[in-house]
């Protein structure tokens, strides 16, 4: 593969399954509601999702959730 990939990119797995050539990384600034109201959403309309939607969110902002 060879690529070097961000330490902290949330996407590693996919760039390294695709052997992506460069990392991209999207800065969205979502509001404490804004991600409470999306755990929410998430939890109740696709479970499946939700512990990785968590992840993402605790390594996107460096914060710990007890969701």
């Amino acid at each position: 593969m060879g690529n070097s990939i961000c330490s902290t990119c949330i996407n590693r797995n996919i760039c390294g399954k695709e052997a992506m050539a460069h990392c991209e990384h999207y800065d969205v600034v979502l509001t404490r509601a804004e991600v409470v109201d999306l755990l929410k959403t998430t939890r109740e309309k696709d479970p499946n999702k939700f512990q990785t939607i968590l992840n993402g969110i605790k390594k996107t902002y460096h914060i710990n959730l007890a969701y």
